[in-house]
């Protein structure tokens, strides 16, 4: 369409006669040659955009979309796609962040004590510090066979996702950051990101809806 509308105007530019002759020429109607698209605001999309990837640097296009639906937001995947790659947010670096000092409460103030974890034959779950950690507060340390990391599967899956979400992406001062830090992504982990494996679901949602 828009390359007749092109042609009717040169032929009507060279040749000097009516639009409606060289509308018929080209196949299009009067109001197709007048008609003058709106232009799209995407400023509202940009500002969504940008505070998605402020607030979860790590996450690509496809959770920041499905994230942009569950806030509300009804536009299409091509636009959004589109405002994404000119705002180069797929070429981003995702290098680590210097945190600022921070004192947090410990997670298990608000959670409790787990009676049992399972974890791999690793040196850090081995040692003598996390062991008589485990003893003082009545956690049964399960370890898998070695070699088997299928046995633990749901929380080497989690472990990937903890460490490009928050290890790779932090310089941290000391351990009260590390600990401040885990506890903001728990809370984004269960209430903001959608998860494949639960349809897109967060666990919150999936929770209430079971």
């Amino acid at each position: 369409m828009a390359e007749r509308k092109i042609w009717a105007r040169e032929l009507q530019v060279q040749y000097k006669a009516s639009v409606v002759k060289y509308c018929d020429v080209v196949g299009i109607s009067r109001t197709a040659y007048y008609y003058e698209p709106k232009l799209t605001d995407d400023d509202e999309i940009i500002d969504v955009l940008n505070a998605l990837v402020e607030r979860h640097h790590r996450w690509g296009f496809p959770k920041c979309f499905k994230r942009i639906r569950k806030l509300g937001h009804r536009w299409n995947h091509k636009r959004v796609y589109r405002v994404y790659t000119e705002l180069k947010l797929n070429l981003r670096r995702k290098g680590k962040k210097q945190l600022p000092n921070r004192n947090p409460e410990p997670l298990a103030e608000w959670h409790g004590y787990p009676e049992k974890i399972r974890v791999d034959n690793g040196s850090e779950f081995t040692a003598d510090v996390f062991v008589n950690w485990a003893k003082a507060h009545d956690i049964m340390i399960d370890y898998i066979k070695p070699g088997c990391p299928y046995q633990n599967a749901y929380i080497e899956r989690f472990n990937r996702t903890y460490r490009d979400d928050v290890l790779d992406c932090y310089i941290f001062n000391n351990l009260n950051e590390g600990k401040q830090i885990t506890e903001d992504w728990i809370e984004l982990y269960n209430n903001e990101r959608p998860h494949d494996s639960l349809n897109d679901m967060t666990p919150f949602e999936y929770r209430n809806a079971a």
